[in-house]
């Protein structure tokens, strides 16, 4: 609905009008037409209130208006002080002037409520799906600045713009209905715009309808007119108008304000939503930047690998693949966000991740960050606490991947993407990728056990190729709990804030390090890239994390069924015995 003001105000108005009687009169008369007057106290002057009451109340002569109402003298010829009155009291006594007491007494132009009518015939003939009126649907975002010219916030709005078929003059087909090649018929430009919760909900629409809520249009102009000085009418373009096609027109005489596509507002859309949610819903995560970044960058992409790592100095979004890096580290001290990086991983990974093809398992010693993601459906087992458990998983993983290597060497491949490959098109089982995440992989370091600290410096070597990949967390990078022979293995780091940065300025070969200022900000140098780059993190929460698994636990099978045919038998064993879900 488009609502003009006309900006002279009634002070501006006699201003204007006394200027204009000098310049054009000069004998204190004036047209009125100009000023929209004369309708307002000739619609007085039709009225049942007497002549005596309007000359008192109104404190000009009775005999005025008399000759108002015989003809004896024009509205145009009156003095302005008398019709300023007159105006005055047309305005204040409105609803007597109609005779309105109650809505239902209120009858609307016929024009009106047939224009109406022909709106709802046309949307009923849309719905029916006789006609492709509607082609085109636009889902955006509106961002609201502030005074600065900043955007804090984001309004989501579906929305149609679109002509419809109107029937000219009631007329109809044979069959009683409208068409597009019918010739009588007139285009209707219908606007909705709707309001949404994002933009990501709508991946694509599904039995679209128009609705139009024709008892609440006729219901609100009538209430329009009972509370005075509003005229309604039906209005065809002309070649200077501001609206393109018929269309209801109010004039409000007491504000001498006039609003057009009055009707536009009873429209909306309805629609069966696909929604554009990768394995749990987005509004589960409470930052927009990240919902937005998952709905963005990595819905509907084949490589169900890729992770959003934050934003850069640019505000564009990281977005890295795993696939395309063997391994990686992330070191941080508390509170630098190192935990909240390792959980935008595992959340980009769940999001977008086919559980056909990826498996978890969490390493904590310290038994402080993965206790919250027992029961993930992705997981080949519970998360894992004490050296005993760990190294027999170590060595699980040692058989896994040398009957990983004997089946690429079989098929002639060198790697896990090669073989998956050749598997596909022969209708094989694939091999599915295992990500192994460790925290504080300087306990690892420090235990006594040394088959354990070999096993993972094997699996860093090996492992790559067959599709197994660590994601190993730690507060330090010195060379006492990160040693050299596992740090030429992992080529990627991702690095917070830290007490001591000489060892990470070594490895970035980048000072930067040291202006790292926590919460979130971090370096990232990937795999096989020259530079690295500055980013901060999105923040997602832990109590984020379990509702999500939550979620899925309830709407997902557990890993122990899709596992069966991938795994080998000794394999099923040894995670069946640790009570984790295969």
């Amino acid at each position: 609905m488009v609502k003009i003001m006309n900006i002279t105000t009634l002070k501006g108005l006699i201003i204007s009008v006394s200027l204009w009687i000098i310049i054009d009169i000069g004998v204190g008369k004036m047209n009125l037409n100009h000023f929209n007057m004369k309708e307002v106290i000739q619609n007085l002057l039709d009225s049942n209130i007497s002549a005596y009451r309007i000359g008192k109340e109104a404190g000009v002569q009775d005999s005025l208006v008399k000759k108002l109402r015989n003809g004896e003298q024009q509205v145009g010829d009156t003095k302005f002080n008398n019709l300023e009155k007159l105006y005055k009291y047309s305005l204040e006594h409105s609803k007597e002037i109609f005779n309105i007491d109650s809505e239902d007494d209120i009858k609307l132009p016929k024009n009106v409520l047939s224009f109406i009518d022909d709106l709802k015939t046309s949307v009923s003939y849309i719905n029916s799906r006789k006609s492709k009126a509607i082609e085109n649907v636009y889902v955006y975002d509106k961002f609201q600045l502030n005074e600065k010219g900043d955007s804090d916030s984001k309004i989501s709005y579906i929305e149609i713009q679109e002509d419809i078929p109107i029937p000219l003059k009631n007329k109809t087909n044979k069959s009683g209905q409208i068409t597009p090649h019918n010739e009588d018929y007139i285009p209707y430009s219908i606007s909705i715009s709707s309001k949404i919760n994002s933009r990501h909900e709508v991946n694509a629409i599904r039995g679209l309808r128009i609705t139009f809520d024709s008892e609440s249009l006729i219901n609100d102009l009538k209430s329009l007119i009972k509370n005075g000085g509003n005229k309604v009418k039906v209005k065809t373009p002309t070649m200077f108008s501001n609206y393109k096609s018929k269309t209801l027109y109010v004039y409000n005489q007491r504000e001498n304000t006039e609003f057009w596509g009055f009707e536009s507002d009873y429209f909306d859309i309805q629609y069966k939503r696909e929604i554009q949610e990768g394995n749990f819903p987005l509004n589960m995560i409470k930052d927009m930047h990240l919902r937005d970044s998952l709905g963005d960058n990595l819905y509907g992409l084949k490589d169900n690998m890729s992770v959003i790592f934050g934003e850069d100095d640019n505000q564009k979004v990281v977005k890295k693949s795993l696939e395309q890096s063997p391994h990686m580290i992330i070191a941080g001290n508390i509170g630098s966000g190192k935990q909240v990086g390792i959980r935008s991983i595992v959340n980009s990974l769940t999001w977008n991740g086919k559980q056909d093809e990826l498996l978890f398992a969490f390493i904590d010693k310290k038994e402080t960050e993965f206790k919250i993601l027992k029961g993930h459906p992705f997981n080949v087992i519970d998360p894992l606490y004490n050296d005993e458990d760990i190294l027999e998983f170590f060595e699980y993983t040692s058989k896994l991947t040398n009957e990983r290597y004997e089946k690429l060497k079989y098929e002639e491949v060198s790697n896990v993407e090669e073989y998956n490959h050749k598997a596909k098109v022969k209708g094989k089982e694939t091999m599915k990728r295992l990500f192994i995440f460790i925290e504080d992989v300087a306990e690892l370091q420090l235990s006594k056990n040394e088959r354990l600290k070999s096993l993972l410096i094997r699996i860093s070597q090996k492992g790559r190729s067959v599709g197994l990949h660590l994601v190993l967390s730690t507060s330090s990078l010195e060379s006492e709990y990160f040693p050299l022979q596992l740090r030429s293995n992992i080529p990627t780091h991702l690095i917070y804030k830290l007490n001591d940065s000489t060892e990470a300025q070594n490895i970035l070969d980048n000072v930067e390090v040291k202006n790292l200022k926590g919460k979130g900000d971090a370096l990232l140098k990937w795999y096989g890239e020259e530079h690295s780059i500055r980013l901060q993190s999105d923040l997602i929460t832990k109590e984020e994390i379990k509702n999500i698994i939550k979620f899925m636990k309830h709407n997902f099978e557990s890993t122990s069924k899709t596992n069966e045919n991938i795994l080998s038998s000794n394999e099923k064993h040894f995670v069946s015995n640790n009570g984790g879900e295969v």
